[in-house]
């Protein structure tokens, strides 16, 4: 009797030992399986959804941006302007002579207007040249000026038209200075051009009105021609 009742007592001993074991497994399943729930996103396992005949569908790319076409400079033109015309005073007198204009200088041409692929040879090109030079009015002037001059146009290959501002000064000791407006218009590329413009003269405080026309061809331009045919050949 008293063996019977010392084993049972150490059966329940027993149990009770393993009760906490078993809390402390059940715990730690549950605890796995939740932390496992908000590890993984809802839907991760998902194949993307497929299109017609089973093809994968997947998320439009966007379209590539458009690349801006670069408007810098594209040509630097040497001038070496040779050019005779006549020059005539607007005011009472009849006063006139020859003129001759003599300048050097250079070119900046810009990268055409047009739209498209390719560029052209009638799309037009902005451009702006500098120039100095030497300017002699005969006849009843008799003058001899040096020059500054700044122009801004836009030309093709085969015509051009350009706006020049341009200061001369009398080297005579006069103190004779002037202000020169022309319109010059060129072919070519400026290999032959006509310029028209108005002159204000100021000297001994008074200032003379001039129509000035010359016509002349780019020396420099044609030299440089030549010099890239002969290197080409």
């Amino acid at each position: 009797m008293g063996a019977a009742l010392a084993s049972r007592k150490s059966a329940r001993h027993l149990r009770a030992l393993d009760y906490p074991r078993s809390v402390v497994r059940w715990v730690g399943v549950v605890g796995l399986l939740v932390s496992t729930a908000f590890a993984s996103p809802a839907h991760a396992d998902e194949p993307p959804p497929e299109g017609p005949e089973g093809r994968v569908m997947q998320a439009p790319e966007p379209p590539p941006e458009a690349e801006e076409e670069e408007r810098g400079l594209d040509l630097v033109i040497p001038v070496g302007r040779l050019g005779w015309g006549t020059a005539q005073s607007v005011q009472p007198g009849n006063v006139g002579g020859f003129a001759f204009d003599l300048a050097v200088g250079g070119r900046l041409l810009f990268q055409d207007l047009g739209e498209g692929d390719a560029a052209t040879a009638e799309r037009w090109r902005p451009s702006l040249t500098g120039e100095l030079g030497y300017s002699r009015q005969a006849g009843d002037y008799g003058t001899h000026d040096l020059t500054v001059g700044l122009g801004f146009g836009f030309q093709t290959l085969y015509v051009g038209l350009h706006l020049f501002e341009t200061v001369t000064f009398g080297v005579s000791g006069d103190g004779r200075y002037g202000l020169r407006s022309t319109v010059r218009l060129e072919t070519l590329m400026g290999l032959f051009f006509l310029d028209v413009g108005h002159v204000a003269t100021f000297a001994g405080g008074t200032t003379a009105h001039d129509i000035r026309g010359v016509i002349g061809v780019d020396v420099g331009l044609l030299i440089s021609l030549f010099v890239i045919t002969g290197l080409l050949h």
